[in-house]
This record gives C-alpha cells, structure tokens and sequence, in this order.
C-alpha cells in the first residue's frame, strides 16, 4: 500500500508498506513485512537563480522475513504472527 501526503509545494510524506504475504514462489510458509518510508523537505526555490531548487529527503527502510526455512530476523515484532 501506498499513501502519500503533500501538504504544501515543500513537504512530501510517503509511506510504502508491504503487508504480511507469501513472497517466494513455491515456499508457502514464508512471509515479508516491509516498510520504506520518506519526508522530502524543499528549502529553496528561486526560479531565476543560478541554483534555484534544492531539497532533502529523510528516509526510514523497515522490515523482516520469517518461515520456510528462513528463521526469524529483523526488529519487527509482527514477524511473530506469521506461521
């Protein structure tokens, strides 16, 4: 799922988030959660100047796999539902 909130022409929030499902093809018990998140900051804007954008970004990757031989790894503790 994807959800993005740009309140102003500045600020950009964008969440990307891959819920617990089956991922790989014929290992049924194994399962991914994943959570790639970010803020874009735009601190400058001058059309007629020699620079005239420039921004930052802030960016937060989560995530774990568990099952199917794979034991569990990551800080995430909604990898303990999974089978």
């Amino acid at each position: 799922m994807q959800v993005r909130w740009r309140p102003s022409g500045s600020l950009s929030i964008l969440s990307n988030t891959y819920g617990l499902a089956t991922e790989t093809l014929g290992i049924e018990k194994r399962v991914r959660w994943h959570s790639d998140d970010r803020i874009e900051v735009k601190y400058l804007d001058r059309p007629s100047s020699f620079v005239d954008k420039a921004a930052f970004s802030f960016t937060v990757n989560l995530g774990c796999e568990n099952g199917g031989g794979v034991p569990r790894a990551g800080p995430i503790a909604a990898c303990r539902l999974a089978p």
